[in-house]
């Protein structure tokens, strides 16, 4: 019998690596600002202004590519926009300024856990 050799490792090149690192610091430099915004500003009006900002940000992509949202999906959008970005945000912003140990990196572990958390619940819904 023959021993086979294990795939190598997948590699990442430099561009690639140059975007994950700038995409963690934009992601995790949120939560360094927002623990300093909660003390001047209520966290409803920061969840606003970063749904806002990324929905600015978005729209000029989607324009661009020509990508039109149906009017029947408008309610499906609104929901998932609530539950997966006002809500969470909305309750762990408030939390960072009601419990002192909300910190600002457990408030980002507690939004990372997110993908997890949905994947267990919607297990049971989806297909086989």
């Amino acid at each position: 019998m023959t021993a086979t050799k294990a795939p190598p490792p997948p590699s990442i090149d430099l561009g690639s690596a140059l975007m994950l690192a700038a995409l963690a610091c934009l992601w995790g430099g949120t939560y360094g600002f927002v623990g300093i915004a909660v003390r001047e500003v209520t966290p409803l009006t920061l969840v606003l202004c970063r749904l806002v900002l990324g929905a600015a940000a978005l729209h000029p992509v989607r324009m661009a590519r020509g990508m039109t949202i149906l009017p029947s999906l408008w309610p499906r959008l609104a929901a998932m926009a609530l539950l997966n970005n006002a809500i969470p945000f909305a309750l762990i912003f408030w939390a960072q300024t009601r419990m002192p140990v909300v910190t600002v990196g457990l408030g980002a572990l507690m939004l990372g856990e997110a993908p997890g958390l949905a994947a267990i619940v919607g297990r049971p819904f989806s297909r086989p």
